[in-house]
């Protein structure tokens, strides 16, 4: 069904039979390891290579989605913290900094209408590429059929690069707020939740607390793990069908 749900506006035809079909081929082990982490409840991180476990026999941690008890937890430690950070005068919300960095002439509206801008450029390219590539097996005319292949090469070219373009205009934008209470309280939830979540085969925790994280001295293990765990926590299914289907509509040509 969510698949289904992300083809909508696609040819109803040809093209949406062989993007599901070219899903089904590569998704099937993917779909697996997925059941597996639903019955198991948690999803497997390797150790191997990563300076922490050197020395260790431990090959695996396991990463597991909070219960209903920690999510509970966890939002009123964000509140908690949230108050904190209002109460302290050196620092200032999300809205606060875009009216100081609007003081300090830096644009943030601007900014976010660019990257609207962007995305709108980026979604008619991809419904551009969507529309000649549907039409593109019916076309007898070998000439013709050379130049919907260059069409759709030019176009697959120009949406990387705008693709690059918002990507670095999004981080420019958002390293503008590392500061900001938000952003604060939101890194400081989840490292609690990674010390929560985050636990070896006998059921013990990787990091007793917070704090212990940050002392980590494994910075690289802390990252991919933390990476890892994020896209387990966001629903590691639908994300990498919208990933999946992204690349199957920019990578048609």
């Amino acid at each position: 069904m969510a698949r289904k749900k992300h083809l909508e506006g696609l040819d109803k035809g040809g093209e949406e039979k062989k993007i599901l079909d070219a899903a089904d081929e590569i998704d099937e082990i993917k779909e697996k390891q997925i059941e597996g982490e639903l019955v198991l409840g948690y999803k497997e991180f390797k150790t191997e290579g990563f300076k922490k476990f050197k020395d260790s026999d431990i090959k695996s941690v396991r990463i597991y989605k909070p219960t209903i008890g920690q999510e509970t937890e966890l939002d009123s430690f964000y509140a908690r913290k949230y108050a904190e950070y209002l109460k302290n005068s050196d620092y200032v919300t999300r809205k606060q900094m875009e009216v100081i960095l609007k003081e300090r002439g830096i644009n943030v509206e601007q900014m976010n209408d660019e990257l609207e801008e962007l995305d709108e450029r980026i979604g008619k390219i991809i419904e551009k590429i969507v529309s000649i590539r549907s039409e593109f097996d019916a076309v007898k005319d070998t000439r013709l059929k050379e130049k919907h292949k260059e069409t759709m090469s030019a176009l697959s070219l120009e949406r990387d690069v705008l693709k690059k373009i918002r990507s670095k205009k999004w981080t420019e934008r958002e390293s503008l707020f590392n500061g900001a209470i938000e952003n604060l309280v939101e890194q400081d939830r989840l490292l609690k939740k990674l010390a929560m979540c985050i636990k070896f085969e006998d059921g013990k925790q990787v990091w007793v607390s917070d704090e212990e994280i940050k002392s980590e001295e494994d910075v690289i293990f802390v990252r991919n793990l933390t990476n890892d765990a994020l896209y387990f926590w966001a629903g590691i299914s639908e994300n990498f069908l919208d990933k999946f289907l992204e690349e199957i509509i920019g990578g048609i040509v």
